[in-house]
């Protein structure tokens, strides 16, 4: 235990000088120069030179890099020029809020999703299941931001129950920590229920019930409690993703924690503040993973399988409103007729249903600057399938060969890929994809390399696992007697036996890389305001809440839609795998 314990601190040691050399390299790769950005187009060539040598940019990269590190040692990111204040002053300040959200948020996280999972696992295919599990795939397919103006719409603006935004009382409190805690309930209760119900199988639980206990304190005193460990191991995990997702629930209820501070500061091309707060935030991730490898379990207790479809006809169904959704971004724009970023103010905030200015009929209403709410949805479809696909193609290509040659050849790849990996987890994904996207130009091309930049890890990680059991296979070590090259036994009889697991990962990639996209224009970062894209038409109506609910709820309906029916496509398509598989 000591020895691993060893090797992990080290290793973590590793971590942190990759993940603050990878900070380095893309602010250094960033268009344009730092000092002529903070100081604006009006400052003189003198100005510039003065605050390019204080900031240290006249010296050679190489000796930039080492002071960097220095100063990154001694937790010295630099002077804020747009606070005028040591960065990491700014940081330590916002840091309690955040404290504050995450740990009330986890905790709500665990009671709940254990509760929900716990009765749901002791009658496995009850109705309660059923109910229980459409709620978890539900709320894994919300985006947390819609989720927060939702609780926005219902519970402050509606009822009148809870503040909108701000701190102050235990109230503000409560909205941006339930929407920080649904997706994670999700995961709780769907890993939950299915440890619960593997232990009520076994032979001790039937013991339990042989000598009269009742189901209460069976399920109670046996089969939850030995069912945790998993849950504890995912816990540690997942908090560190929690804290990648307050960054877009605090700029959705203006809570000041570090979330709010980054995007901002990203925005502003606040570097100090950047470095600061990315290489904290995966600290923290560092560290959690720590304890989580040391609670570590077998890795099949700790995925939740996803239930089998049993009725043939609904199984359908996905299919049908994907293929759907497809076909919209296809040829919906080509059948709508009017440019969705075309404004009038004489239409704006029309209703559902109103007449427009020129005669036509706004189905879906029209937002503040009069832009029809339809023509955005069926304009952001195409917007999310195109960056959903390539995104999807890039790691997918990317993944698949790395993991192929790490799984097959082991040796000095495999041990780099691994540690490649430990540097880009340490960053929440949507962090990472934040500062990349928000360093240099915004286009299309930019999201998609943001949000490739750690989407090929998780293929690569199946595929090297595939790879490391088909290359002991009896008639793979027949080919390397007959002398056939290692490159061709890797593509004839390696690589087909991933196409199952990769085709079924990559659906579910496609759901999570729509969600990154949307999560991504909804803080104005990444994408350029010429394109529409669904979590920017969103936030386009967070102003207008209390009147006119429909420019950010209809587009959230169509994205959340459509993200619930890839989940379950995916899910089935894993269970596919998997039956075919065990046959």
């Amino acid at each position: 235990m000591i020895r691993m314990v060893a090797q992990r601190l080290l290793v973590g040691v590793f971590v942190m000088w990759g993940a603050a050399s990878l900070i380095f390299l893309i602010v250094r790769a960033a268009p344009g120069d730092p000092a002529t950005v903070l100081l604006g187009p009006d400052a003189d060539r003198t100005q510039i030179e003065q605050l390019r040598e204080s900031l240290g940019l006249d010296r050679s990269l190489g000796v930039q890099y080492v002071s960097y590190l220095g100063d990154v040692s001694r937790l010295d990111f630099g002077e804020s020029h747009r606070l005028g204040r040591p960065a990491m002053d700014a940081v330590l300040d916002r840091l309690p809020a955040t404290i504050d959200l995450t740990l009330t948020a986890t905790a709500v996280a665990v009671i709940v999703g254990l509760t929900l999972g716990m009765l749901a696992g002791g009658r496995p295919g009850g109705a309660l299941d059923r109910v229980v599990s459409a709620c978890t795939i539900a709320l894994q397919s919300f985006p947390t931001f819609w989720i927060g103006i939702m609780l926005v719409l219902v519970f402050a603006l509606g009822l009148g129950l809870l503040p909108s935004s701000g701190v102050g009382t235990p109230q503000h409190l409560v909205l941006p920590a339930l929407t920080l805690a649904f997706p994670f309930i999700a995961i709780i209760a769907r890993l939950t229920r299915t440890s619960v119900a593997e232990t009520m199988r076994e032979g001790y639980v039937q013991t339990a019930r042989s000598k009269g206990l009742g189901e209460r304190q069976v399920l109670l005193g046996h089969a939850l409690r030995n069912s945790l460990i998993p849950v504890v191991t995912v816990v540690g995990v997942q908090v560190g993703a929690l804290v990648g997702g307050a960054v877009i629930v605090e700029n959705v209820f203006a809570w000041p924690g570090l979330g709010s501070l980054v995007v901002d500061a990203v925005a502003n091309r606040d570097y100090a503040v950047v470095q600061g707060v990315t290489l904290l935030i995966a600290g923290v991730v560092v560290v959690l993973n720590l304890i989580a490898d040391i609670a570590a379990v077998p890795e099949q207790l700790v995925k939740a399988a996803p239930p089998r479809t049993r009725r043939r006809l609904l199984s359908h169904v996905p299919h049908l409103v994907v293929g759907l959704y497809l076909l919209v971004a296809l040829v919906g724009p080509l059948l709508i007729g009017y440019d969705p970023v075309h404004t009038s103010l004489t239409d704006r905030l029309l209703a559902p249903g109103s007449e427009t200015s020129t005669g036509t009929t706004a189905w879906f209403g029209t937002d503040g600057l009069g832009r029809d709410v339809l023509a955005q949805i069926v304009y952001g479809a195409r917007t999310s399938v195109l960056i959903g696909v390539s995104t999807v193609a890039i790691s997918c290509l990317v993944g698949v060969v790395l993991g192929a040659v790490a799984g097959y050849f082991r040796g000095g790849v495999d041990a780099v890929l691994a540690r490649v990996f430990d540097i880009l987890l340490a960053f929440p994904a949507i962090l990472l994809a934040i500062v990349i996207a928000g360093a240099f130009e915004r286009s299309v091309l930019l999201v998609v390399v943001a949000l490739s930049a750690t989407g090929w890890i998780t293929f690569a990680r199946v595929t090297r696992g595939v790879a490391l059991t088909i290359r002991e296979r009896p008639w793979v070590d027949a080919a390397r007697v007959l002398g056939v090259p290692g490159r061709s036994i890797l593509v004839r009889h390696v690589l087909p036996f991933t196409a199952g697991p990769i085709v079924a990962l990559a659906t579910l990639e496609f759901a999570l890389v729509v969600l990154a996209e949307a999560g991504l224009s909804f803080l104005g970062i990444g994408l350029p305001a010429s394109t529409v894209s669904w979590g920017q038409t969103i936030a386009n109506g967070k102003e207008y809440l209390e009147g006119q609910w429909w420019i950010s709820t209809l587009p959230g309906i169509a994205l959340s839609f459509l993200i619930i029916n890839v989940g379950i496509l995916g899910d089935q398509l894993t269970a596919r795998h998997r039956r075919g598989r065990t046959d």
